[in-house]
């Protein structure tokens, strides 16, 4: 993943010519291509006659309460994989846009995280399909016209149907509601990772705002090394862990951290690229069948799928339940 910036017009050329690629090649994998702009007011202030807060949000999203105003532009299949932040509204103007959602603590097993950098679209075709009936896992699609209110501290992943458009607004996440929330899910998950890394970041806050607090420091520092060792392969918590280790005088400590992440990151990158390299299951031979309907609501089917498609590593021709 990573960050750029573009006019509107270039973006929305690349945005076209994405969907002529994808519509004439087989390739499943997209471009993840997704445009999440928090300021586009102030960047397009022309656009501000059109824009206007639901009178529903006017106690937390408007202006006077430096929430930021949002659109949302992606190709198909593109999104944001599971994150937290404050609370936030968001109207589809075009396309749907299907949500996942847990609530704070809840989550999918650590053995299925997917690789850090997997796009929403790998977590929906690698990791749905093996997601334990009984995972309290809140699914919806949202449709052009409708408009989505999503509690602050609820992580959520977004995968787009067709290309989307939407507008919104999302407010400030202060670092005491961010160490709230987080508490609040360990309390019902000792080990769901988010919640470990928001606390950790609300108690490394928390120290710099105090002029470098000791205790806080260390316990952010606990937060985040067993966020780390629970997901060796997750940079962006290693790399925090370590800005810590070393403001803390643990140089060593903070290398032997990053290596261990890099080489747990270098295999996992390993598996990934063989998987997308076959054109099937290893043990079968066969191309495996197409993921489950993008569009299919928050209902639970039951969905033959040859467990090719599952991952690295997983043969045969078994059948697996699938949570559409």
């Amino acid at each position: 993943h990573g960050y750029s910036q573009a006019t509107l017009s270039s973006y929305l050329d690349t945005l076209e010519a994405s969907a002529r690629e994808l519509n004439s090649s087989a390739e499943e994998t997209p471009k993840d291509l997704f445009n999440f702009d928090h300021n586009f007011l102030s960047t397009m202030p022309e656009l501000r006659h059109h824009f206007s807060t639901p009178a529903l949000f006017h106690p937390w999203g408007g202006d006077a309460h430096g929430s930021s105003h949002i659109l949302s532009l992606g190709a198909s299949r593109s999104g944001l994989p599971f994150h937290v932040h404050g609370e936030t509204w968001l109207a589809v103007l075009f396309g749907s846009k299907r949500w996942f959602l847990f609530a704070p603590g809840d989550d999918v097993p650590v053995s299925l995280a997917p690789h850090p950098l997997a796009s929403s679209w790998d977590w929906f075709r690698q990791v749905l399909p093996k997601v334990p009936p009984e995972t309290p896992l809140l699914q919806c699609v949202q449709r052009p016209g409708e408009v989505l209110y999503l509690p602050a501290g609820w992580k959520h992943l977004t995968l787009n149907i067709g290309e989307v458009i939407g507008v919104g607004g999302q407010a400030p996440y202060s670092t005491q509601a961010r160490l709230r929330d987080a508490l609040v899910g360990l309390r019902k998950n000792p080990d769901d990772l988010l919640s470990l890394k928001g606390a950790g970041l609300a108690k490394a806050q928390m120290a710099m705002e105090r002029g470098g607090d000791p205790a806080d420091l260390q316990e952010g520092l606990d937060f985040l090394l067993r966020a780390a060792a629970l997901s060796p392969r997750h940079v962006e918590i290693s790399i925090l862990a370590a800005e810590l280790l070393s403001s803390a005088g643990r140089s060593q400590e903070a290398l032997e951290l990053v290596q261990t992440c890099l080489r747990a990151y270098q295999q996992a990158q390993d598996e990934v690229w063989r998987f997308w390299r076959s054109p099937g299951c290893s043990g079968c031979g066969r191309t495996p069948p197409p993921p489950p309907p993008l569009s299919a609501g928050p209902t639970t089917e039951e969905t033959s799928l040859c467990l090719c498609q599952l991952g690295p590593g997983v043969h045969g021709h078994q059948s697996a339940s699938l949570c559409a």
